[in-house]
């Protein structure tokens, strides 16, 4: 079964560096290259950003060209910049959320790009995402999450981002399939219309704060406490039989009562968050990143709080 696997792993890396080698050919580089490269197409400059791990690992791509169109003030079409248009495949997921009336996102009235595209946006108005994802943007777009891009982003402070996950399949046919993204990406560009810039910005998801900082609380709580010391602790108890702290603390109760209380946390915030982003493109993925924050940051703040008030007892009164 290992060697399956790693057959499978050392195939799909194969691949994958095959794709960033057909793109290095492309712009007329012998090899293949370990940082970013650009490439010219039809007159239009596509840069090319490698991602890679901590081991010089290929984890993705992402193809970044200018947007197309130049953004005079007196554009008839107007908008709060950047418009972080994201295109992505649709799941069922979004198609039950639509149907609920949890999620809304905008539709084209296109068959197939309706069913095949999900549109995550700010508030925009319509006439406004109309004419960005015109018929020859949206065949672009279809095309390029046809070639395994995971997302595409219209307006990254003037840029037009098409990412690659580093974990999809290998692509098919990869030297075709090269060129035929830096042409869908390179039409998708030209095509973009001139969109002013309104005043404002985009408004902020609800409670972002708290998810932020529960966020943040449960990365370094279970990076340097839960996960470490807390482990450790247990696995000293596994060993030897004595319990850290001294009698009558049970450091696996413990733990286990800062999980509970970390899922509680996670079906509360994630529920508050839904509530409040009902009816955005983006409360799927809101709900999600809420109820992770409130299962790390409230089971990290629960073992923490509970762990320093019985120190505390054992300190000054055990």
């Amino acid at each position: 079964m290992y060697c399956v696997r790693g057959y499978a792993l050392s195939l799909f890396v194969l691949l994958r560096c095959a794709v960033l080698d057909s793109l290095a050919k492309i712009a007329g580089l012998s090899a293949c290259p370990q940082g970013d490269f650009r490439i010219v197409h039809d007159g239009c400059v596509i840069h090319v950003v490698v991602h890679r791990d901590d081991d010089d690992d290929l984890n993705g791509l992402t193809l970044v060209t200018a947007y197309g169109a130049a953004m005079p003030s007196t554009a008839e079409l107007r908008a709060i910049r950047p418009m972080a248009i994201k295109l992505r495949r649709e799941t069922m997921a979004d198609r039950e959320a639509r149907a609920s009336g949890l999620v809304q996102s905008w539709l084209a009235e296109d068959e197939y790009f309706d069913g095949y595209v999900y549109v995550d946006s700010p508030p925009h108005d319509s006439g406004v995402l109309a004419a960005v994802l015109g018929p020859v943007v949206r065949h672009a777009a279809c095309s390029l999450l046809q070639l395994r891009f995971e997302e595409i982003v219209i307006d990254v402070d003037g840029e037009v981002h098409a990412y690659m996950n580093g974990h999809t399949a290998a692509l098919k046919d990869r030297d075709n399939a090269a060129q035929r993204a830096l042409e869908a990406l390179s039409t998708l560009a030209r095509e973009l219309p001139a969109v002013g810039r309104l005043p404002g910005r985009h408004p902020s998801p609800p409670l972002a704060g708290i998810v932020r900082e529960l966020g943040w609380i449960g990365v370094v709580g279970w990076g340097l406490n839960v996960s470490l010391v807390g482990l450790a602790a247990i696995c000293f108890e596994w060993l030897t039989g004595k319990q850290p702290g001294g009698q009558g603390f049970d450091l696996v109760m413990l733990v286990g009562f800062a999980l509970v209380c970390g899922l509680a946390a996670s079906r509360l915030l994630g529920a508050l968050v839904t509530k409040r982003a009902k009816g955005r493109s983006d409360t799927l993925k809101l709900r999600k990143e809420a109820g992770w924050a409130g299962f790390t940051g409230g089971s990290t703040l629960v073992f923490a709080a509970v762990l320093t008030l019985w120190l505390g007892y054992q300190a000054f009164l055990g």
